[in-house]
């Protein structure tokens, strides 16, 4: 082989390297961002699975639709939104203002984490829709009372905008269930002769 056919082969040659190069990179990237949203969607499963989470939604689930209707914990709940907290304020009040910031800054930081990238929106919604959306339904007074006392909707709107994709999804997609797959169970209806509807 001449010199000359050495330098026509070398830009070819080097072409394939630089190819190679990228589809490596590009190989490396996706498994990256694999291995990131695994670790995001873990994070997401150990915040819900957590003990203080589960207690403060047992709570809520029990109590706030009878508080959020109390004039007196409305008033409460408006003076601490603004800064002037009541003092010595019934213990139940405050427990239900602990739990309600913190299963909605749950929601929150998580679709934070969504509307960053971290998280693939489909993959949290095939997951959790109908938990985001059930969360939001418990929490919905709650949150027009503090938003009426901050007067402004930027209140855990990270969750509201989660709220909004869970519905929409929850509607386009009423069963999770993967089509054209068999069950094992038979189905609700065929049980009762009632038909199913998703958990809220």
């Amino acid at each position: 082989m001449t010199l000359d056919d050495l330098n026509a082969i070398a830009p070819i040659v080097t072409a394939v390297v630089i190819a190679a190069t990228a589809i490596a990179a590009l190989i490396q990237l996706r498994h990256m961002r694999a291995a990131n949203h695994i670790s995001a969607m873990w994070s997401v499963h150990e915040m819900f699975s957590d003990a203080e989470y589960a207690t403060a939604r047992r709570f809520l689930r029990t109590h706030l639709v009878r508080l959020t209707a109390d004039p007196t914990f409305k008033l409460f709940l408006t003076k601490e939104i603004q800064g002037h907290p009541p003092a010595d304020p019934p213990e139940e009040y405050v427990t239900a203002v602990n739990a309600a910031t913190l299963v909605a800054n749950t929601h929150e930081v998580i679709g934070n984490m969504v509307i960053q990238g971290l998280i693939k929106r489909e993959i949290m919604l095939r997951g959790y829709a109908w938990v985001i959306d059930g969360t939001w339904r418990m929490l919905e007074e709650y949150i027009r009372i503090a938003r009426a006392a901050e007067r402004g909707d930027g209140l855990f709107e990270d969750f509201e905008y989660m709220t909004v994709c869970a519905r929409t999804w929850i509607r386009r997609h009423p069963v999770s269930y993967p089509m054209g797959y068999g069950r094992i169970l038979p189905s609700f209806e065929h049980d009762s002769g009632q038909s199913r509807t998703p958990a809220g």
